[in-house]
């Protein structure tokens, strides 16, 4: 990792939603009451959606405070409000009693995170909402005032959001793309090393799309990923994007955690969630032999992907903890697995023919390959 992404790690905010696609994760990995998940907890949304399947115990880790704290305020809002204060916090992104809610719930979080929720509670209070906060919601936050100060851009987006074809949908993608991407700032943006790091996105990862990437370069990987997204899925049903553009969720376009038909299974289910704020080897170290009958690991490969004795350390280490025939998911920025060593790409029993093709990649668009195998 860069310097600047350490910075951002270290308290700062960096994923106000999570960006893989968990209906995806909940197709491959069959979770059952018998499941006991370890995962990365980024922004805590697919945590959550997993917790739909009601399975015995979710381990979710995270380096990053502030990741674990969002999603302990998401938890304790569901054991302590109500579904309404769930959606104006994480649906709409604001409300105003927030220091109220903060009080009620005090004795039911850790001192860290009511200490972060103190600091940081403007993100529901102020004008912008939630979304436009923390390090990749300045980026939201931009792309608003773009759309702002531009008429004739923001009408086009309007069109497209509320279009009623995916044709139409498509095309009229095509039109914005040429206006927000084919232009000096945003090819400077998209390669460079700081706005990369707002993104999440570490230097380390950058060079595996050089290398491992169809594409072979961030830009284009992007440009192409997104003309996939918005050829092939209707923003109607796409949240991800949808929240990115409008700011903010509707009770139509939204993840599953914030429907109101699932509210109470999921606040029956919160308890089983055990978040750790540590590194993610750290916790597999910690753990006990055969833990674990899924292992969801976002892109946590490619952040060392150079490393090769790092990557044996670590499969070594999850192939302990893992429980016979656990079931392993990973995403990554490379079009395929070469840059893994011989153990990761031949210890797992992958599914290829479950998750080739864009359309099983999910609708978000930002990863070049999905695998998920047994660990043999």
């Amino acid at each position: 990792m860069n310097f600047l992404f350490k910075y951002f790690v270290k308290d700062q905010l960096i994923f106000n939603s999570s960006w893989e696609d968990p209906a995806i994760d909940r197709k491959l990995l069959e979770l059952n009451s018998e499941s006991d998940i370890l995962t990365i907890t980024s922004a805590g949304d697919n945590v959550l959606d997993y917790l739909l399947d009601s399975p015995n115990s979710i381990t979710s880790v995270d380096l990053n405070p502030a990741q674990n704290a969002l999603a302990e305020l998401k938890i304790a809002t569901y054991i302590h409000s109500n579904y309404e204060t769930l959606f104006d916090l994480f649906g709409f992104g604001q409300y105003k009693d927030f220091n109220n809610l903060l009080q009620i719930i005090k004795p039911f979080i850790s001192d860290k995170t009511y200490s972060y929720w103190k600091r940081k509670r403007f993100y529901f209070t102020a004008e912008h909402p939630f979304y436009h906060f923390g390090t990749s919601g300045l980026i939201a936050r931009g792309f608003y005032y773009h759309l702002k100060f531009n008429r004739k851009l923001n009408l086009k987006v309007d069109e497209m959001v509320n279009c009623s074809t995916l044709e139409e949908q498509y095309q009229l993608h095509l039109e914005l793309e040429k206006i927000l991407f084919d232009n000096f700032v945003a090819k400077l943006l998209l390669k460079n090393k700081f706005s990369l790091s707002f993104l999440g996105i570490p230097d380390a990862q950058a060079k595996l799309v050089e290398v491992h990437n169809d594409y072979h370069n961030m830009y284009d990987f992007i440009i192409g990923s997104l003309r996939d997204v918005f050829k092939e899925f209707p923003l109607s049903e796409n949240y991800f994007w949808y929240l990115y553009i409008k700011g903010q969720y509707s009770k139509e376009t939204c993840p599953n955690y914030l429907k109101e038909e699932n509210f109470e299974l999921l606040r029956q289910n919160v308890s089983k969630i055990n978040l750790v704020t540590d590194t993610f080897f750290n916790q597999l170290k910690n753990s006990p032999e055969n833990s674990y009958s899924h292992i969801i690991l976002l892109d946590h490969f490619d952040w060392f992907w150079e490393d090769k004795e790092t990557q044996l350390i670590v499969w070594n280490e999850i192939k302990r903890v893992a429980k016979p025939k656990a079931k392993i998911l990973f995403r990554s920025a490379a079009s395929n697995r070469e840059y893994l060593i011989p153990e990761i790409q031949n210890e797992i029993e992958y599914r290829d023919d479950l998750t080739s093709g864009f359309t099983n990649r999910g609708r978000v668009g930002t990863y070049g390959s999905v695998n998920f195998g047994v660990v043999r």
